[in-house]
């Protein structure tokens, strides 16, 4: 589901001379703009119009926030004499991430388990893990997970070992829960 916005840049030429401008997006992503032309031709007094699609995605190195943008209009007689407007696009994020475990069974008195966490939202955030067994015969071992940001993933080595009452008896089978969470409301992850 991809969102834009069409803006129209206005070019006037005031000078009495034919001018040829160069139109610049400057501190946005290239992926997330589209100018239907960079140079335009204008007579002298008359204007010229160019569409300006607007379409930001957030991903790696782009999350949800606010971002400025400067568009850029410069003569190519005068350079010296270009003009420029400010923008400013704000994106609200939406947190979101999987979590997958492998193997889902195990046999034996110890365990490794991966648990891949990937962030699926747009917003950087932290995850906790928990862990119970109902009969409280397992000790779980596992590093905190890093902190993801959106489309990153990491994988988080979960140890499981079984507390035994004795040396001799015969194989129990111990059902264990490993979750995760959102370590802290996701606004306060923001990067700013």
């Amino acid at each position: 589901d991809e969102l834009s916005s069409l803006a129209i840049v206005t070019i006037q030429n005031k000078s009495t001379l034919v001018e040829r401008y160069t139109v610049l997006v400057e501190g946005l992503p290239p992926e997330w703009y589209g100018l239907s032309v960079s140079e335009v031709r204008a007579e002298p007094g008359a204007s010229a119009q160019v569409p300006l699609r607007l379409a930001p995605r957030t991903g790696p190195g782009w999350p949800a926030g606010d971002y400025e943008f400067r568009v850029k209009v410069i003569p190519q007689s005068t350079p010296e004499s270009s003009a420029e407007v400010g923008g400013l696009i704000s994106i609200t994020g939406v947190a979101g991430f999987d979590a997958r475990l492998a193997p889902v069974q195990a046999e034996g008195r110890r365990a490794t388990f991966s648990l891949t966490l990937m962030n699926t939202g747009d917003l950087p955030l932290g995850l906790a893990l928990e862990t119970s067994d109902p009969e409280g015969m397992c000790k779980f071992k596992f590093p905190a997970p890093r902190n993801l940001d959106p489309g990153q993933q990491a994988i988080v080595p979960v140890k499981v070992s079984a507390r035994r009452n004795g040396i001799i008896g015969p194989p129990e089978t111990f059902d264990v829960k490993i979750s995760a969470k959102l370590a802290q409301d996701p606004s306060t992850n923001v990067k700013t």
